[in-house]
């Protein structure tokens, strides 16, 4: 798609898609490994990343044409 190209509703709807996978990935992946668990710091990273995906879908949700 070429930056003159706006996107059809197939565009968002995968782009929420996507966005959702990218979510249940680093939950089922990260959200319980012993590293994460275990250090303060990264376990503050990973809710941070974890965090803007969950509020990127839902703002790709809101915008997702009918």
């Amino acid at each position: 798609m070429s930056e003159q190209e706006s996107p059809d509703p197939f565009h968002w709807h995968e782009a929420l898609d996507r966005t959702h996978l990218i979510s249940v990935f680093l939950e089922t992946s990260l959200a319980e490994h012993p590293v994460i668990r275990n250090d303060a710091e990264l376990r503050e990273l990973y809710t941070a990343a974890f965090q803007a995906v969950e509020t990127l879908y839902q703002t790709i949700g809101r915008k997702t044409p009918d």
